[in-house]
């Protein structure tokens, strides 16, 4: 598989990276509605990527990712904020997941 920039994500992430990075540490913000990821390395090493070399140390964490939970309504108080207007909202019957239909207020 490679990623847009044309790199094998699978020969960088499994091989250079999973063996020494293997702690996913997660900040849950109560109330807040979302979650911060971070991937914890567990030992010093190199990464190589295209003629440049990245050093990982012990303990250093990679911020992988923020996920954001909305209800729907604060969903669209969002949007509103945004100067989006909601026309439709498709969830499935737990409504914990949704499809937005939203325009240009």
């Amino acid at each position: 598989m490679k990623s847009a920039a044309g790199v094998k994500s699978e020969s960088i992430y499994f091989h250079d990276i999973q063996d020494a990075v293997d702690i996913l540490l997660e900040e849950v913000h109560e109330g807040l509605g979302w979650i911060e990821m971070h991937l914890e390395c567990t030992r010093t090493h190199c990464v190589h990527i295209k003629g440049h070399t990245y050093t990982f140390r012990s303990g250093e964490t990679i911020h992988t990712e923020n996920s954001y939970k909305y209800a729907v309504d604060e969903f669209h108080a969002l949007a509103a904020q945004a100067g989006f207007v909601p026309l439709h909202v498709w969830t499935e019957l737990g409504a914990l997941f949704g499809i937005h239909y939203l325009v240009a207020g």
